[in-house]
């Protein structure tokens, strides 16, 4: 299958939003898919970029004179007119037919590009797929918003079909597979600051980097070993390098592919918001981050409300002013403590893997259960992990089994569901429904645990009961205590924790 993604890079827009869709083209990939890129006028480092992941790349024809004066004079972070949306459907469309591609799936990462240009680009019954960080009106199948405050407060809530999957928050951030294996053995920072990163975004057009090297040097930090890290599309490399020529411990990367390694390294980071900043987090990094553009300053904001970053009202240029918070947070060790456990318990740098399968879930087909399954699912009920994660836990006896089965299949209210691949039976899902609401009991056949089954059957089921239970608008779920597994599941397939449930004997 192929997944076509629509997205732009160049000094004036950066880089991130190519390189959190490189990381969820990595991601598809991984179950299946390739992936073409397409885009405008893209700078060949992007291209160059596109082309070491292994992943194809579209160059569209620029927009005809009148509708691209009218799209320059926007600017990067506006919508376009709906002509200019119109326009740029076509020609993606065209471009895709005409070097072979027939994509199922479409991915739009792209201020400029809404409603409009998803409506069109769907009509010949693609997918689509929309990232965004603005809580904007969408025509699309699924929505991606990884910001923080939006798992909480969802802006999509009235913008969006009612159909439309919203997959928002931080647990969605698309990073590169290497952040979700680093986090695994990543720590919260304690202790002085040794080594302090300096990395503000691929392009930093307005030199942010040179302002925040000399506030290190203001500030009595520049004893410390700094990192300073620039993309190929930074404009003022030979002024970083001279400011750079009298400290001792610096070292000066460009486009180095060693930023995760960079990260796990520091003690602290001074950054801008965006996509980088999820990568901070992942790994524990404690960091001071700056707003560059201004829609990065609401999800910034919610990242510091969260304690995720520390984020002072400064401006990048401000060289004094970024001293004396930078003086502030090394002096600060329980802050910069504090800042690196939550980013650690809020990103595990698997966000693309989820993303990722929300847009190409397994083929899996889910059918009602039957008497004819009785064994079957005895069987299945009866495996040690499965009672294991059961309120009964007890062994089943198959008489008691047969009687349980023969309500449940004439109840009008409960759907006893298999899910069945290719290799046969993948897991068991129920519903027990009650107005609005359906409660979710799921459990994967032994042997069948492959890598995202359990993610893969759940989505099923979901969208198994949008189709035929077109009465149900929540679908909730208990999990037993001390089953990290489930709640994990749970939390990758978009349910947000609500509650918890305690219980205590009478006779302890």
């Amino acid at each position: 299958m192929t997944v076509l993604v629509r997205v732009d890079a160049s000094r004036e827009r950066g880089l991130g939003h190519l390189a959190r869709c490189l990381a969820l083209a990595d991601a598809l990939r991984a179950r299946g898919a390739s992936t073409v890129f397409a885009s405008l006028d893209l700078p060949s480092a992007a291209k160059a970029l596109i082309a070491a992941q292994g992943h194809a790349a579209l160059d569209l024809p620029p927009l005809a004179g009148g509708v691209a004066a009218s799209v320059a004079a926007l600017g990067p972070e506006r919508e376009w007119p709906a002509d200019a949306q119109d326009a740029d459907a076509a020609a993606t469309r065209a471009a895709a037919r005409a070097a072979g591609y027939d994509p199922a799936r479409i991915v739009v990462d792209h201020y400029g590009l809404g409603r409009a240009w998803e409506a069109r680009v769907a009509e010949d019954g693609a997918l689509v797929a929309a990232i965004d960080d603005l809580g904007r009106a969408h025509a699309c199948a699924l929505v991606v918003d990884q910001n923080a405050g939006r798992d909480r407060h969802d802006p999509y809530v009235d913008r969006v079909p009612a159909s439309c999957r919203r997959l928002l928050g931080p647990r969605y951030a698309m990073l590169r597979g290497e952040f979700a294996e680093l986090h695994r053995v990543a720590r919260a920072r304690s202790g002085p600051v040794a080594r302090i990163l300096v990395s503000v975004g691929g392009a930093d057009s307005g030199d942010a980097t040179g302002a925040v090297l000399a506030a290190i040097t203001r500030a009595g930090l520049a004893d410390r070993v700094l990192d300073v890290v620039v993309g190929a599309l930074y404009p003022h490399l030979e002024r970083l390098r001279s400011a750079c020529a009298p400290l001792q411990q610096v070292t000066l990367h460009v486009q180095t592919d060693r930023l995760a390694e960079l990260m796990t390294l520091a003690d602290l980071a001074v950054g801008a918001g965006g996509g980088t900043t999820w990568e901070r987090c992942a790994l524990g990094v404690p960091s001071l981050v700056l707003t560059l553009a201004e829609n990065q300053r609401a999800p910034v904001r919610a990242a510091a409300a969260e304690g995720l970053v520390y984020a002072p009202d400064v401006a990048p240029g401000d060289i004094e002013g970024l001293a004396i918070h930078l003086a502030a947070l090394d002096a600060n060790a329980s802050l910069r403590g504090f800042l690196s456990a939550r980013g650690l318990a809020r990103v595990d740098g698997g966000g693309a893997a989820r993303v990722a399968a929300a847009i190409l879930p397994a083929p899996i087909a889910l059918r009602p259960a039957t008497l004819a399954d009785a064994e079957a699912l005895h069987a299945w009920r009866n495996d040690p992990e499965v009672r294991a994660v059961s309120r009964e836990s007890d062994p089943i006896h198959f008489d008691g089994h047969l009687s349980w089965l023969g309500r449940v299949l004439a109840d009008p209210d409960r759907d006893l569901l298999i899910g069945e691949a290719e290799g046969g039976p993948v897991g068991v899902l129920r519903f027990d429904r009650s107005g609005e609401e359906a409660e979710v009991s799921i459990y994967l056949v032994p042997g069948a645990s492959g890598r995202g089954a359990g993610t893969d059957l759940l989505l099923a089921g979901c969208d198994w009961l949008r189709q035929n239970r077109p009465g149900m608008r929540v679908v909730v779920a208990e999990v037993l205590g001390g089953n990290a597994r489930s709640a994990a599941l749970f939390e990758r397939c978009g349910f947000t924790e609500r509650s918890r449930r305690y219980t205590r004997g009478l006779d302890t």
